[in-house]
């Protein structure tokens, strides 16, 4: 009689064997890649309040998605070569200021720390964080980090949600979640592999998750609004003003072209004009990139945002967007020191 026929069994453990061994080979090829293609690393629950979390402390990061860049993260799990002994300009924003898609000496901070080599800048920009988040947590931030001079906002939109606001104001806006809790799935996230799949699983349980738009209480036009406005930013001015420091907010402006070709944008000039006096009224320094960017476009076609990888001029900062924006807080900053 045929071994095979006599010992099924033992047929069927060698199959499972296999099996298991070409998932176990399949799954560290594609961890290797996923680590060199997009790796991030585990979301940590922020203690301090400066930002809602941070990214797991000395771990790489890498891209090829969108942009090509590999950096590591400080000890603090934020997006900085090093950590100052002294804070003197502290920079706030969402992934556009976290920057993963550019090298770690290419981004708004790091640009800043080259041009103004008297001042120590530092960077907790990261991703999910809004200007909503930002002013939610200013108070945290300048108490975690002490800038003594600056504090500066990273916002891409400048007209607001009203309900966004008001829950800032009252205290009752939710915070970014930081990783699934548990060992089992703290193990699992480290699996570059792994990560992946699960932040595509866990957007789509997101869709089903998320809730049906609100009337808002407040009206977007009008008195109603700027009041709303004005109310949220003086949190900033207001925090800026107890510790002695200076607040900006600068408008980095998403971009698209429109159907004959020209770069367009998504605000309007009433937009700026309001957010303008709102941090006017509340002695925060406002600067838009807005004709910044288009000058560059209309000089040599240079664009903000957008990387080979990527449709021509949109997802986030790319190096010369990046640069663009130090370049205009230093002349801020240069002249506020005059």
């Amino acid at each position: 009689m045929d071994d095979k026929m006599r010992n099924p069994g033992k047929i069927y453990v060698v199959a499972i064997g296999k099996m298991i061994l070409a998932g176990i080979i399949t799954l560290i090829f594609l961890s290797i890649f996923g680590y060199a293609y997009y790796h991030t690393g585990l979301r940590i629950k922020s203690e301090s309040g400066a930002t809602d979390y941070h990214w797991e402390p000395k771990t790489l990061m890498s891209t090829m998605k969108e942009g090509f860049s590999w950096i590591k993260t400080d000890s603090n799990g934020y997006n900085n070569a090093s950590i100052p002994a002294q804070v003197d300009i502290l920079v706030m924003g969402s992934s556009h200021m976290e920057a993963a898609e550019v090298a770690q000496g290419e981004n708004t901070a790091a640009q800043l720390n080259m041009m103004l080599p008297d001042m120590n800048v530092y960077n907790i920009g990261i991703s999910g964080h809004t200007i909503y988040r930002c002013v939610d947590n200013i108070s945290s931030a300048i108490e975690s980090f002490k800038p003594t001079s600056y504090i500066v906002i990273e916002t891409n939109r400048i007209r607001l949600d009203a309900n966004e606001m008001e829950a800032v104001i009252s205290g009752h806006a939710v915070r970014e979640s930081a990783s699934a809790g548990g060992r089992v799935m703290s193990i699992l996230q480290r699996i570059p592999a792994f990560k992946p799949l699960y932040s595509q699983f866990d957007a789509w349980r997101a869709q089903d998750r998320k809730p049906m738009a609100v009337q808002s209480v407040v009206s977007s036009e009008g008195d109603d609004y700027y009041t709303t406005l004005e109310a949220f930013l003086r949190i900033v001015g207001e925090a800026a003003e107890t510790d002695g420091i200076k607040a900006i907010i600068f408008y980095d402006p998403p971009q698209e072209f429109d159907k004959d070709g020209n770069l367009d944008y998504f605000h309007t000039d009433e937009d700026v004009t309001l957010f303008r006096k709102a941090c006017e009224q509340n002695n925060i320094v406002f600067i838009d990139m807005t004709d910044t960017f288009a000058a560059a476009y209309q000089a040599d076609h240079t664009l903000a945002h957008g990387f080979a990888n990527t449709g021509v001029g949109i997802g986030h900062l790319n190096r010369d967007g990046h640069r663009m924006i130090a370049e205009a807080l230093v002349a801020e900053i240069r002249e506020e020191q005059k």
